[in-house]
């Protein structure tokens, strides 16, 4: 962590430099005094550091108090997570180059700075965060007594060849997501897997799931045809926010609604129908709260950011 910290702060002070500023002098701390202080005649900043910011992490960051003086040192800031820290005026620097610094005579905001290529190779999980992986793990997070199901079960329930639950069954219980209570499995910190589920669905599995996109009104008896509402369209449901998109899973043949509201197919449509990556022995009322936390984050867009944090504080959070 200090190569990185020390990294990030030759790049803000290459940039001060170019603004005939004063710059940094960096100090390392042990971990419980902070993990570093940046301090020159105008300013004096905190430094704290994480090495990678993942949907859990940012949701952390957002829902603490953040101080004035502190700055968040990390790999990598995308641009839309540097547009929900800069609302929240929370100040951050990464490896990249991207950063926003302000302090008495300076203010300073780069952004768009390319993901460096070693951040893509080290982010890489075990057989628990592949693609049957994840459909496995949105079975044991969405149904409380799976954990304990037989093989064969958690195979027909989540669509999982019964030879890969094995081996990703074995993963989590080596990589220390599943403990041995009394005989029965239970989560060690289910948030934390919770979070790292929704970064690798946005990565591995969304980008599989079928779907198909229209243009057209979205009728206000959606619902009454089979499909079930995902995203920013299950949190209108719940009266979090407005949206003119519709987003949602078929429950079957949805022709009849395209057809009787006259949508057309348009890939770039404000109405998106994927297929299911559940098998169909498996049905829901409505979309489990986890999927839709995991969908609006995915939009990688603050609004859906914040209203997500206030679905995992409402449904997901702790023992729910």
């Amino acid at each position: 962590m200090n190569e990185l910290i020390t990294n990030v702060t030759e790049k803000i002070n290459a940039i001060l430099n170019t603004l005939k500023q004063e710059p940094f002098q960096l100090t390392l701390l042990p971990v419980p005094d902070g993990d570093g202080v940046l301090q020159n005649g105008c300013a004096v900043l905190r430094v704290d550091a994480k090495k990678y910011i993942s949907t859990a992490v940012l949701q952390k960051i957002i829902q603490t108090p953040w101080e004035s003086d502190k700055l968040l040192i990390t790999e990598y800031v995308s641009p839309q997570q540097g547009e929900i820290l800069r609302n929240k005026e929370i100040q951050y620097a990464d490896a990249a180059g991207n950063m926003f610094i302000r302090y008495p005579g300076v203010a300073i905001l780069i952004s768009n700075c390319a993901k460096p290529q070693r951040i893509e190779q080290q982010k890489s999980a075990g057989r628990a965060f592949s693609q049957t992986g994840l459909k496995v793990l949105f079975l044991l997070l969405t149904e409380p007594e799976a954990l304990n199901w037989s093989y064969r079960n958690l195979a027909q329930y989540s669509g999982v060849s019964l030879g890969s639950v094995g081996y990703i069954m074995a993963d989590l219980q080596k990589s220390g997501h599943l403990i041995d209570a009394d005989g029965k499995w239970i989560w060690k910190d289910r948030n934390k897997t919770i979070g790292k589920w929704c970064d690798y669905y946005r990565d591995k599995l969304l980008p599989g799931i079928k779907k198909r996109c229209y243009r057209g009104t979205v009728p206000e008896n959606y619902l009454e045809y089979p499909m079930l509402a995902g995203g920013e369209s299950a949190a209108e449901q719940l009266h979090l926010l407005k949206s003119n998109r519709l987003l949602a899973y078929r429950t079957g043949n949805i022709n009849l609604c395209a057809a009787q509201n006259r949508w057309k197919e348009d890939i770039n449509g404000n109405i998106e129908i994927r297929t299911p990556f559940w098998p169909e022995c498996r049905t829901f009322d409505k979309i489990p709260y986890l999927l839709i936390y995991a969908d609006l984050l995915a939009e990688d867009d603050p609004r859906c950011t914040e209203i997500a944090g206030e679905i995992f504080n409402r449904f997901l959070r702790g023992d729910q």
